[in-house]
């Protein structure tokens, strides 16, 4: 036992300069084994297939999936019990059912291939996968018999999917019945208590699933959508404020989607009705030639925010919201005042916040990105390195639950084809393209925060907040690990396997994992190209898309200055990767940077994207992915609704409002399907950032008692932040602590 843990976890060196046949050997054996296999689902991309024995998931997270996906099979056993008086019956627990059964079955073969040293057949859990689509179908209803699941009470049906109009004062007392019922042994989300008002959808612009959305706006842009300064005041209740004057003093905010919708729009259009293994009784509409392909509509909104002038509070205020249906359909202007309209407009802009969420951060500049960043690292660093002991414990995982998740969400018929709105191919083009547009250099915390214009501290934004204090926490950990390893920039800059690491990632398609180009060339290169050393050869693939990272070979134009453009790393000035064709790390600085925003990525970032999916996502009416219909019309030229300031006259506005919402809402079957894949991927948690694995030696998991030091420093400061972002979200009716370091895992495995 002593003499396998010791082989396993060797003393930590790094490479001696020049050329170790022998080391370079083992790593060369062990790249061996993490092969390339084309992804099932996603063009272009690519996941290590089989996995070696070491990635295969762990004992404890195995079991912590089997009692996440047991308590959810329980809630579907006991909605089929309790809800056929209210018209749901077999249709939802057969849908949750059977997804429970098809994780459960697809971990449980993992873990036992796992155990047993078997190989995992991508192809055989696929096979077993349709039959359990094959079984949902037939239990739903033979030959469309099902098409249309039974409705909840005042379900509005008919029109094709898209919402039957609602007129002031036509509301059933609870439209959302249907979807309060799919929790029954569950907790019903705490999201679906709070008032849907501005204040909370608003809020969940700067501490929700997707907070990366909110950028700063100007009065010009206000002005291109149609908003004016009466559009403005009338938000405020302020008579003295302008768009110029919010501009100028730098308070207007923004999302804008349109540009995914109407990528989503295109490639439906060209990719014409969906087929997939799910029949058209999976609950949903049948297909049609509507934009979605099954009856949902692809909005295209954009919504402007002000922070009034004085605020107390830092809180935003909507002013509008411009939307339609991507594609080429007219457009609308709406604001609060319009009622139902306004209603619908809010429940579209947050369908394509999810679907931007989920195939922009979630899927392509998380679970892709790391997925390259790991397989890459175990195919260039050997076991001995200490980058590789700094980083395995944040890749734990991830190779194997992006597997997982080709096999059994990707695919055609799975959660994100039946959740999300319009065609399959298309959602996968976004979430590769996604990731060819990033800049990784220009990720790190400081500089996304200051590119979207969103640093102002008069902005109360708890994402922003958090981000930073576990940014800065990782990044004086990290500047130590480095400085403890490596004696000076030249000592970077000859490292053979960090530059072997570098440059796979960047030919995997992955821009600025490196420093700018036009940097000298170090001492002992072997030519003016900016690599250290030739390298073995690489892969074709390295778990992404691969393309051309562009980039010249030239002298940086006359007069350039790589320090005009700095991204924060701990407080010291570091220049852009405005042109970085290949990677090439040449300082400590540069490296300790690139490990920050590596760190960061594959535990904070990925909690702020993964665990709001339970808490915040799973409820269908708080958080639609997808809207069966377009907007309300407007009312008659010259009609407007009785004002009336009684409690009555409110709470009928309140009641038609949430009717016309649920009138566009996917169906129940579809809801007890998100219920289910979003409490299951927002549950999981088995490892805390910082808590790096014990290890009976001196020094550690590190071997190396300063850096062991700095851990445990590092533990210090997170536990602290941890305590200051508890004070501030304690009175918070939805606290944001999904960057709380306790509740922020080491990887990307869920």
């Amino acid at each position: 036992m002593l003499t396998s843990l010791l082989t396993s976890y060797p003393v930590p060196s790094l490479p001696p300069p020049g050329w170790d046949r022998d080391r370079a050997a083992k790593v060369a054996a062990i790249a061996a084994s993490y092969p390339s296999s084309p992804s099932a689902t996603i063009p272009g991309v690519t996941f290590v297939r089989p996995l070696p024995r070491a990635e295969r998931p762990s004992l404890r997270w195995v079991l912590a999936v089997v009692a996440t996906v047991a308590r959810l099979g329980l809630n579907a056993a006991a909605v089929s019990g309790v809800t056929a008086r209210r018209e749901l019956g077999r249709f939802a627990a057969t849908a949750a059912t059977a997804a429970a059964i098809r994780v459960g079955a697809v971990v449980v073969a993992l873990f036992t291939g796992c155990i047993r040293g078997g190989r995992i057949e991508e192809e055989a859990v696929g096979a077993a996968a349709a039959r359990v689509d094959t079984t949902l179908v037939a239990g739903a209803g033979r030959e469309g018999q099902a098409a249309h699941p039974p409705a909840g009470p005042r379900r509005l049906p008919g029109n094709g999917g898209r919402g039957r109009q609602i007129a002031d004062g036509d509301a059933p007392d609870d439209p959302y019945a249907a979807y309060r019922a799919l929790f029954v042994t569950l907790p019903l989300p705490a999201v679906a208590s709070v008032a849907a008002d501005d204040a909370t959808w608003t809020r969940l612009r700067v501490a929700g699933p997707n907070p990366h959305a909110l950028r700063s706006a100007t009065a010009d842009t206000a002005a291109a959508w149609g908003v004016t300064d009466t559009h403005l005041r009338s938000a405020t209740g302020s008579g003295g404020d302008t768009l110029a004057a919010a501009s100028e003093d730098h308070r207007l905010y923004a999302v804008d989607h349109v540009e995914l919708g109407e990528f989503l729009a295109a490639g439906a259009v060209s990719a014409g009705s969906r087929q997939s293994r799910m029949s058209s009784s999976d609950g949903r509409n049948p297909p049609s030639t509507s934009v979605g392909g099954w009856g949902e509509v692809v909005h295209s909104p954009r919504a402007l925010f002000v922070l009034p002038q004085g605020s107390a509070t830092g809180t935003l205020v909507p002013v509008a919201i411009e939307t339609g249906v991507a594609g080429g359909g007219p457009r609308s202007l709406v604001t609060p005042a319009d009622g139902p309209r306004w209603a619908v407009a809010r429940a579209a802009l947050t369908a394509a916040d999810g679907t931007d969420h989920q195939l922009t951060w979630h899927i392509g500049r998380t679970h892709l990105l790391v997925n390259v960043l790991a397989a890459t690292a175990r195919r260039s660093f050997s076991p001995r390195h200490p980058l590789l002991r700094l980083l395995g414990p944040h890749f734990a995982g991830t190779l194997s639950i992006n597997n997982l998740a080709d096999a059994t969400l990707l695919p055609p018929g799975d959660a994100v084809d039946v959740l999300l709105p319009g065609s399959l191919a298309p959602m996968h083009a976004w979430a590769v393209r996604s990731l060819q547009k990033l800049d990784f250099w220009a990720t790190a915390v400081p500089a996304e925060l200051a590119a979207r214009g969103v640093t102002d501290k008069r902005l109360a934004y708890p994402y922003r907040d958090d981000a930073l204090r576990v940014w800065g926490a990782l990044a004086t950990f990290l500047n130590t690990f480095v400085d403890a390893w490596y004696v000076d920039d030249t000592a970077v800059a000859e490292d053979i396997e960090l530059a072997a690491w570098a440059s796979r990632v960047a030919a995997a398609g992955v821009s600025g994992f490196g420093e700018p180009r036009w940097a000298a060339v170090p001492t002992g290169s072997n030519d003016a190209t900016g690599d250290i050393m030739t390298v073995p050869p690489l892969p074709q693939h390295d778990g992404a898309t691969v393309r051309q990272t562009g980039g010249s070979d030239a002298d940086p134009p006359a007069g350039a200055d790589d320090t005009d453009q700095r991204a924060s790393n701990g407080g010291k000035g570091l220049p852009s990767s405005t042109t970085v064709p290949i990677g090439f790390i040449r300082s400590r600085e540069g490296l300790a940077h690139l490990l920050t925003v590596v760190v960061f990525t594959a535990s904070a970032q990925h909690a702020a994207f993964n665990f709001p999916q339970a808490t915040l996502s799973a409820y269908t009416p708080v958080a639609p992915l997808a809207l069966m219909g377009d907007l309300p019309p407007p009312p008659p030229e010259g009609h407007s609704p009785p004002f009336s300031s009684s409690q009555a006259a409110a709470a009928a506005t309140k009641a038609a409002a949430a009717a016309a919402v649920a009138a566009v809402l996917p169906p129940p079957l579809t809801a007890a399907r998100q219920a289910f894949v979003y409490t299951l991927l927002g549950s999981v948690r088995v490892s805390r950032l910082g808590a790096y694995p014990w290890a009976p030696w001196r020094g550690g998991w590190f071997r190396h008692e300063g850096v062991a030091a700095a851990a445990a420093r590092l533990r210090a400061r997170l536990a602290e932040v941890d305590a200051e972002v508890r004070a501030r979200e304690a009175g918070e009716v939805l606290p944001y602590l999904y960057l709380a370091p306790s509740n922020i895992p080491m990887s990307v495995d869920i």
